[in-house]
């Protein structure tokens, strides 16, 4: 049976907590040599473009691609499918967008667990688009903050990401009008920007 998984219910059922888990065990089968991935295919076309992403995860059974396409006014769209690697049968489609953001907050997240010390006084975080907004939850759940400074070059765009995320977490969230005044002494630093130019 194929399991059709649209955005109400991957948001009811992925938690922080699942998609740290779920990166977690990601990251040991891909260290046991237990995953794969192809390279990427990109495709333009007259509206916009398309990227596939297929990879191989032997350990749970499962293979599959995720396909973003862009479409000019209209934004990004994502879809995710998945193969019995046994059968070959297709398990699910998936709505990718709320997995494709747990997904980047989980990975910072594992990568802060394992690189950065217990006993974080200061973080921060430069941007504040769709990738900030699924980094913040991830990052306090294993490296919690006593204040999390946030850094992007619109001011209006600082203001009202701080007014959305603040309710969601237990942090305090700081603005801050510079990168250097938002790092200056932070423990961690998290880049959640898709700049062209250095930032720091």
């Amino acid at each position: 049976m194929v399991r059709i998984l649209d955005t109400a219910t991957v948001d009811r059922y992925l938690t922080t907590e699942v998609a740290l888990a779920a990166m977690r065990r990601c990251f040991r089968l891909e260290a046991e040599g237990r995953t794969g991935a192809a390279f990427r295919t990109d495709l333009s076309h007259s509206a916009g473009w398309m990227r596939v992403l297929p990879a191989v995860f032997e350990g749970i059974g499962l293979f599959g691609h995720k396909v973003i396409s862009f479409t000019t006014g209209e934004g990004v769209r994502y879809v995710i499918t998945l193969f019995d690697i046994e059968t070959g049968e297709m398990r699910a489609v998936v709505d990718g967008e709320a997995i494709t953001g747990a997904r980047t907050g989980a990975t910072s997240a594992v990568a802060a667990e394992l690189l950065c010390s217990r006993g974080v006084e200061a973080a921060a975080i430069i941007g504040t688009g769709s990738v900030a907004r699924s980094q913040l939850p991830a990052l306090e759940a294993v490296r919690p903050a006593e204040e999390i400074r946030v850094f992007s070059r619109n001011p209006i765009n600082r203001a009202a990401f701080i007014a959305e995320m603040q309710p969601a977490i237990h942090t305090r969230l700081v603005d801050c009008s510079s990168a250097d005044e938002a790092i200056d002494g932070a423990d961690l630093v998290t880049l959640a920007t898709k700049s062209p130019d250095p930032v720091l």
